[in-house]
């Protein structure tokens, strides 16, 4: 593991531990005068950022539809599926949703490693290819 990876991970450890971010930084900016690794400080912000960006995607909940009017009358599974994914809809914050121009109707759900396709695209697709594939 690089030294800048080691470094974001001990911020991000420290920052779960609710350390305040001034003393993070004031600490920081210590020891990698010390150590002489003033350097590697635009590489640590990196490995932060992507540490950072990793752990949203993890928490993140994601409904996809096909119009935004789409979106009042979620399905009501799609809970189920956070539930599922181990994100109940009160720990995990807000459902983001978004609008998927490929989409012709239903809904895709991505939460954390969950994926739920319910549209009517993938619907049609299945029935398209049993169809082709029985003749």
């Amino acid at each position: 593991m690089q030294k800048a990876q080691k470094y974001a991970k001990a911020i991000m450890a420290l920052v779960e531990k609710g350390v305040p971010a001034a003393d993070i930084i004031k600490n920081l900016q210590v020891v990698l005068a010390r150590h002489g690794h003033m350097t590697l400080a635009p590489r640590i912000a990196v490995e932060l950022k992507r540490l950072v960006e990793r752990k949203r995607r993890a928490t993140e909940a994601v409904l996809s539809v096909a119009r935004e009017d789409n979106a009042v009358g979620a399905p009501r599974e799609v809970s189920e599926y956070l539930a599922k994914a181990g994100l109940p809809a009160g720990q995990a914050g807000e459902v983001r949703t978004e609008v998927d121009d490929s989409l012709i109707g239903g809904w895709k759900l991505r939460a954390g490693d969950t994926y739920v396709d319910a549209s009517y695209k993938r619907q049609l697709l299945t029935i398209f290819n049993n169809v082709v594939g029985k003749e």
